[in-house]
């Protein structure tokens, strides 16, 4: 159909009225496929090292200090806290970090919306199933990692007013 037209140019200036259009279906076409190409590669959140996504899939388990920021998730089998990590001791160095990770902790003891915790387990990246993403459900609430099997201990407000003293 475009050669058609093109064999036509002595029919009223036909070249110049399809060479426009010609050139916006390519511009089209190669952001489509640039797209394409880049889809995999956008789709992955990239973190710092003061994001708390870095330190997901590690070997070692981490200690985590952060708050519960959102009301606990209580199930028969268990409890979901959402909380705001505060500082990631790696076993080599504390590292000042910010990000929210789903903690799921058994159903005892229960915890509470502000209540500060001293956390000991592995992160996980959210599975993405054939069906449904776990990892896209979490990161619309700003929550990049799971920290399943956790080992948690509340931290009361005279340690934390101790702690903050001597760190200056």
């Amino acid at each position: 159909m475009i050669i058609d037209r093109l064999l036509k140019i002595g029919q009223g200036g036909a070249l110049r009225s399809v060479l426009p259009h010609m050139w916006v279906k390519i511009f089209c076409g190669a952001i489509l496929v640039v797209d394409i190409l880049l889809q995999p590669w956008l789709a992955v959140p990239r973190f710092g090292v003061d994001e708390i996504g870095y330190y997901r899939d590690l070997a070692a388990r981490l200690r985590i200090v952060g708050e519960v920021v959102g009301e606990p998730d209580v199930r028969s089998d268990g409890q979901n806290l959402v909380v705001e990590v505060e500082d990631v001791f790696t076993g080599v160095a504390a590292v000042h970090v910010h990000g929210k990770i789903m903690v799921k902790a058994q159903r005892y003891p229960e915890y509470s919306y502000g209540d500060i915790l001293d956390i000991s387990c592995k992160l996980q990246t959210p599975p993405v199933f054939e069906k449904f993403s776990y990892a896209a459900l979490l990161a619309k609430d700003d929550i990049f990692a799971l920290c399943s099997q956790p080992v948690i201990r509340r931290i009361n407000n005279y340690e934390l007013r101790i702690n903050n003293w001597f760190a200056g």
